[in-house]
């Protein structure tokens, strides 16, 4: 499986700018600290969950370990799935974690995703990928990938398509793979557009077929 974890450490949280276009979470990820206090401390969860991750990384602050924790943990108990998800991040960075503890991020990861939250999703499949936390499962592992990349996960596609081109938890399917990366592609994913390339001119028409 060394070609697994090679595939899977190209994959990982984008920044908290980038994460912030991909959902309704958008107004509050990037926003200035101040602004995320004070709508926090208004109630808003998800505003919360994002002062929790910008205070445990010292974004636009300095960095307070504790209690960027304590927004997240009071976040998740809220059914901030956004909270849950950088929560889980938190757990699992040996930087910043005070004790890892696998079996918990996947657990969190594994809510969020029961919650249909793509992200969580994406990296619960890639601990199955890696036998983090819980048994390894590559197959299901591929399926997920593929299906966090139909859900508008870009990074996620490259990943698919390169468990498909390698035969690894599914069948060989060059075209499939194909198919992936020309979705990541023009969702932005600079990987999917590099490994497009890398495709053989065989393809060609049929790519040219696809409905993305």
């Amino acid at each position: 499986m060394k070609g697994v974890v090679v595939l899977l450490a190209l994959f990982a949280i984008p920044s908290a700018a980038a994460f912030a276009a991909r959902g309704r979470h958008a107004p509050y990820l990037g926003g200035n600290v101040v602004k995320l206090s004070f709508r926090c401390k208004a109630g808003v969860v998800s505003a919360c969950a994002a002062l929790g991750h910008a205070l445990v990384y010292g974004e636009d602050t300095s960095q307070n370990l504790n209690e960027g924790v304590r927004h997240l943990e009071e976040a998740c108990k809220k059914r901030s799935v956004l909270g849950c998800f950088f929560l889980a991040q938190v757990v699992e960075d040996e930087k910043v974690s005070r004790g890892l503890d696998p079996e918990r991020v996947v657990r969190l990861y594994r809510d969020g995703c029961n919650r249909k939250h793509a992200w969580s999703c994406a990296f619960l499949a890639k601990k199955l990928a890696q036998g983090y936390g819980v048994a390894q499962d590559v197959k299901r592992a591929a399926k997920m990938f593929g299906e966090t990349c139909e859900s508008g996960i870009a990074e996620a596609c490259s990943i698919a398509a390169e468990f498909l081109l390698r035969g690894i938890g599914a069948k060989k399917d060059q075209q499939e793979a194909g198919r992936l990366l020309e979705r990541g592609c023009k969702d932005g994913d600079a990987k999917s557009c590099d490994g497009r390339k890398r495709l053989p001119e065989i393809l060609g028409d049929g790519l040219r077929r696809s409905p993305y």
